[in-house]
C-alpha cells in the first residue's frame, strides 16, 4: 500500500512538473498568408517577369508561323494551286506550326514549374530563418484552403515576413 502511494505521489509530482513547465514555456505562434508571401517576394516577381517575357517572345514566333500558314493557305485557294509540291509544303508548314506551338507550351510549363520550385525552396529557407531569429515556436502558413480556419490578426506576421524575405533576397540582411 505504501508502495502504491509512493507510485501515485511520484506520478502526480511528475505530471504537475510537466504541466508547470509547459505553462511556463513561451510559445510564439504566428502565421503568414502564403499567397501574399509568394506574390510579394522579390524573387517571385523577378522570375515571373522573366517567364512572361519568354512566353511573349515564343508567342510572337508561333503567331508569325500561324500568319505564314494562313497567308499560304489563302494564296493556294485564291490561285487554285493544287500541285503535289505545294500541298507537301503546306503540310510541312502546318506540322512545323503545331510542333512549335506544343513545344513552346511544354517549355513554358516546365519553366513555370522550375521557377515555382526555386521560389518555394528559397521562401521555405527564409521563413525558417525568420522563425529562428524571432524565436517563433511555430510559423503557420495560411493559404485559404482550410489549414488555418481562424487566427487573431495580432499573430499575422505576413508583412513582417515579406519584408524579411525580400531584405534577405536583396542582401540587406546577411545570414
Amino acid at each position: 500500500m505504501v508502495k502504491n502511494f509512493a507510485i501515485v505521489l511520484s506520478l502526480i509530482i511528475g505530471v504537475s512538473a510537466l504541466v508547470i513547465s509547459l505553462t511556463n514555456m513561451q510559445t510564439k505562434l504566428v502565421f503568414v498568408d502564403m499567397n501574399a508571401l509568394y506574390s510579394e517576394f522579390a524573387l517571385s516577381k523577378e522570375l515571373n517577369k522573366n517567364l512572361e517575357t519568354v512566353i511573349k517572345s515564343r508567342k510572337k514566333i508561333v503567331d508569325s508561323l500561324y500568319n505564314v500558314l494562313q497567308d499560304k493557305t489563302f494564296e493556294m485557294k485564291t490561285k487554285n494551286i493544287t500541285s503535289k509540291e505545294a500541298i507537301e509544303y503546306m503540310a510541312k508548314l502546318e506540322q512545323e506550326f503545331y510542333y512549335k506551338e506544343q513545344d513552346f507550351e511544354k517549355q513554358n510549363q516546365e519553366s513555370n514549374r522550375e521557377y515555382n520550385i526555386k521560389i518555394w525552396n528559397q521562401l521555405n529557407q527564409y521563413v525558417e530563418d525568420y522563425g529562428k531569429e524571432n524565436k517563433c515556436t511555430f510559423v503557420y502558413g495560411a493559404n485559404g484552403q482550410g489549414s488555418i480556419m481562424f487566427a487573431d490578426e495580432k499573430n499575422n506576421h505576413t508583412k513582417l515576413i515579406i519584408q524579411y524575405v525580400n531584405d534577405r533576397y536583396n542582401g540587406i540582411i546577411k545570414k
